[in-house]
């Protein structure tokens, strides 16, 4: 499908995508990130470096002490 045609069809997501793959320009956003001091961290080495310690931090907890005791719903 052509922009043109898509336009004449008011199919304004195809003509949107066309026109977007034929001008060739990608633009590429890096999303900020703050660190645990608060700093924003502008590297990407120190971003991916944040997210690994957020997930180790967050997936390698001990387990809890106790076990919660919930009956099944009849």
């Amino acid at each position: 499908m052509t922009a043109e045609s898509a336009a004449q069809r008011q199919n304004m997501k195809e003509l949107y995508n066309t026109t977007k793959l034929l001008s060739g320009k990608r633009v590429r956003v890096e999303k900020a990130v703050k660190g645990k001091n608060g700093r924003m961290l502008t590297s990407i080495l120190e971003q991916k470096n944040q997210w690994k310690e957020h997930f180790e931090d967050l997936l390698n907890r001990l387990p809890p002490d106790t076990i919660a005791n919930i009956a099944p719903r009849n």
